[in-house]
């Protein structure tokens, strides 16, 4: 297509675009595969001036399970979390490569847009039209059955007040959109348009706006871009359809290139008036086709585009355009998803100072007429239906291990095993015992003559062998009353694990702000930083990589049934085999103390895997990836190097603290009437608290008390093992020790307040962690334990 440039305007913005469609890394990309893509631009186009408006939009970032969101509340979403971890990336390095003679060009994130997969993020340059910007708009939609948004678009649009303050201005508009796929489904393609047109509206402004106003179509200049799945329509040749391979080699050549286009499927439908409506595109076919070019079967194509149109585009010139296409170009080399990266760099007219917006010709001739209520309909509706089969999907991963298939398959087994035991329980009316067939009739007889075995006779336990009278089956039958008795036997795992569960639930999303103020480089407070995650990842956020603590709960955490355990073992020994009297305040505090060092000894050699999985997350959603620059093997020996960081001071902070801990809890219950027998007596006059509060109040305090103690090493090691997993030199414990407590100046030592200051930074979220998850943990557990008793 041609550009009319002698008559551009002397006035113009440079904008820059680019798409990608990445397959659904997510935050598996390194992040050289989201922002080298906009390096070249520059060079390429032989062009110095830095561009005033940055464009960039992402397809396919994660798969629908994870990327769903609900309204503000990504459920089970992490596309926000993917693309707020991008953002500060993608600026700074916007900047790096638009930046010359040491001046440097700052960019301001205007607004980003996202749904399920479908990303898309405007940034402006500060000096000039950034200050310039505002009313700001986002809006989205989405396309495929049900409208749940495995495809769909995004948009932003903005207002740029006139530079001479005489109101008007111009507005731009921005969309970024991932079509259906496939060959043959063109008319599915066309639909998704004509839905995208009705759907994608933006609020009205004022009063006196129509509906009109809120179509794409309402705008000075209008881009779209993203993954349109155009595919080729190759023609038949003499012996028949093109091969693959005579296919690329057709496209391999400038050539043959040219001869493609005309295979083009949506350059066929815009010059027939079916899609895309007024828009204009520069020479596509002068780059080789950005989708399977060079991996997979699948026929290469050119999928992936950059569409626009601006106020000055007549519709009787359909293929000539103002806005001049000074780049258009895809980077082949990269090859970590079945699409390239395209970038386009185009100089828009600038609309002359005027108390009027300019509008696209189109504005009052809309191809198709927004649907405002039935759109809304349809994206809420979309919205809740996606949100369902997030959840269902996430749950068959979950108990598919990592695998949706596996977990389809386990559910159905699963499903079928529970309907049938549930049309085989209760033998008879007036029994509570559950029961299923261990063999058929005929196997059952045949075996029913053998001579009766000691075991036959032996006590029952909870799953015990009976035979039926009218059929013959044999059956497998549950016995509550050594089912209770078992229960009794294991009530310190059984109080363990199910008031862990609840506690860990409750306090992750104050270990998650922990841990982000333990890593944080720049000091911030609390309720900033818990507003900051809400606002960039949703609820989410505070639960990321919950998944781990839970699967840890049952072995190598302080509150775990392995924990307790042996720490209830330990304790036991020494007062009932070591004579330590259970009623003297310095035998249980020395029994408590000496247990839990036992327990925090032992349960740190299976804690470490857990830790440095959790660091692996932490590298990968929060921090982006690997740091640029470090192979998979370094980054594997600082793994390595961080494990045993983390064992050396994970087994120093768990004995200690562990000892503190259980000392702390143990005496501070004797010392509020706790009876031998364990069970909770009368508080003292001089602490009128109710007795049901003591187990709260007395784990809120030993947990708080115990972590600040230990909390440096904590820090310190925290530290250590995050140079580790950088790659960076490490440094020795007293070394890192000093420098936070007094800087790395040794000539120019900071205050030893400020030191401390920092050492502490996240305290504060501890200690209230402490006081919620350790205080209902003990609640839990006394509660489950009284439950278990009076069974």
């Amino acid at each position: 297509m041609t550009s009319t440039s002698e008559a551009s305007h002397s006035r113009s913005l440079i904008v820059q675009i680019a798409t990608y469609n990445t397959n659904l890394q997510g935050s598996q990309g390194t992040p050289q595969d989201l922002v080298d893509w906009l390096a070249p631009t520059l060079s390429a186009s032989h062009f110095r001036e830095p561009p005033d408006i940055v464009a960039v939009g992402f397809q396919e970032l994660l798969p629908l399970h994870l990327g769903r969101e609900f309204a503000k509340l990504p459920v089970t979403g992490l596309s926000k979390g993917v693309v707020a971890s991008r953002d500060e990336l993608l600026r700074s390095q916007i900047e790096k490569h638009n930046s010359s003679s040491g001046e440097h060009v700052a960019y301001t994130l205007v607004a980003k847009a996202v749904n399920v997969g479908v990303a898309l993020l405007i940034y402006a340059r500060d000096h000039g039209v950034g200050q310039r910007i505002c009313d700001v708009q986002t809006a989205w939609t989405g396309f495929g059955p049900a409208w749940v948004g495995n495809k769909g678009a995004v948009g932003i649009r903005f207002r740029i007040s006139s530079e001479f303050g005489a109101g008007g201005g111009e507005i731009m508009t921005f969309v970024c959109a991932h079509l259906t796929a496939h060959a043959h489904n063109m008319k599915s393609r066309l639909r998704d348009w004509e839905h995208m047109v009705k759907t994608l509206l933006f609020a009205n402004t004022s009063r006196e706006s129509t509906i009109a106003d809120s179509s794409i179509y309402a705008t000075s200049h209008l881009f779209v871009l993203g993954d349109t799945n155009s595919r080729l329509d190759v023609p038949m040749s003499d012996n028949g359809p093109l091969t693959h391979d005579e296919v690329v080699a057709q496209i391999s050549t400038p050539e043959g290139r040219e001869r493609a286009k005309n295979w083009d499927q949506l350059r066929r439908e815009i010059s027939l008036g079916n899609t895309f409506h007024g828009l204009r595109e520069g020479e596509f076919w002068e780059f080789p086709p950005s989708y399977k070019y060079a991996i997979g079967e699948r026929l290469p194509a050119w999928t992936d585009r950059i569409l626009y149109t601006t106020y000055l585009d007549s519709p009787a010139t359909p293929e000539a355009s103002y806005i001049i296409p000074m780049l258009y170009t895809t980077v082949p080399s990269y090859t970590t998803s079945d699409h390239k990266p395209v970038v386009a760099l185009l100089r828009v007219p600038s609309a002359a100072a005027s108390s009027l917006t300019p509008m696209l010709h189109h504005y009052g001739n809309l191809p198709f007429q927004p649907a405002y209520y039935p759109a809304l309909i349809k994206k809420y509706v979309g919205k809740l239906l996606g949100w369902v089969l997030g959840w269902f999907w996430c749950a068959l991963w979950f108990i598919g291990a990592g695998h949706a298939g596996v977990g389809l398959g386990n559910f159905i087994v699963g499903a079928g095993a529970a309907a049938w035991w549930k049309s085989r329980r209760a033998r008879s009316p007036d029994t509570t015992d559950f029961s299923f067939p261990l063999a058929p009739p005929s196997f059952v007889s045949k075996q029913s003559s053998r001579p009766r075995r000691e075991a036959d006779t032996a006590p029952p336990g909870p799953l015990m062998l009976s035979r039926g009278t009218s059929s013959g089956s044999s059956y497998f039958i549950f016995n509550n009353e050594a089912l209770k008795a078992a229960t009794q036997r294991n009530k310190t795992v059984v109080c363990a694990t199910s008031a862990s569960l609840l506690s860990t639930l409750a306090g992750y999303p104050l270990d998650s702000l922990k841990s982000r103020l333990q890593a944080s480089r720049t000091p911030i407070s609390v309720p900033r930083l818990a507003q900051l995650v809400w606002r960039e990842e949703g609820l989410a956020g505070f639960f990321r990589g919950i998944w781990i603590p839970l699967m840890t709960i049952s072995a190598v955490r302080k509150s775990s049934a392995a924990s307790f355990t042996i720490y209830t073992n330990s304790k036991n020994y020494l007062h009932d085999v070591q004579g330590l009297s259970r009623s003297k305040w310095s035998h249980v505090a020395l029994s408590g103390a000496t247990a839990g060092a036992v327990s925090g000894s032992l349960i740190s050699f299976c804690g470490a895997r857990k830790q440095i999985l959790f660091q692996c997350i932490v590298a990968r959603l929060i921090y982006g990836s690997v740091r640029i620059g470090q192979s998979k093997d370094k980054f594997g020996y600082s793994m390595s190097l961080s494990l045993t960081i983390h064992r050396r001071y994970e087994g120093i902070r768990d004995t200690a603290g562990t000892a503190l801990y259980f000392m702390e809890y143990d005496a501070m219950r004797l010392l509020l009437g706790r009876l031998p027998n364990g069970h909770q007596g009368s508080t003292p006059t001089w602490f009128p608290l109710h007795h049901s509060m003591i187990p709260f109040f007395c784990g809120s305090i030993a947990g708080v008390t115990s972590w600040a103690i230990i909390y440096p090493l904590d820090v310190v090691k925290t530290k250590i093992q995050q140079r580790a997993l950088a790659g960076i030199p490490p440094r020795g414990v007293f070394e890192t020790f000093k420098r936070m407590l007094r800087g790395s100046d040794p000539n120019s030592p900071k205050p030893l307040l400020v030191g401390l200051t920092r050492l502490y930074q996240g305290l504060g979220v501890s200690a209230f962690r402490s006081i919620l998850t350790h205080g209902m943990l003990w609640t839990f557990f006394d509660w489950v334990g009284n439950f278990i008793d009076d069974l």
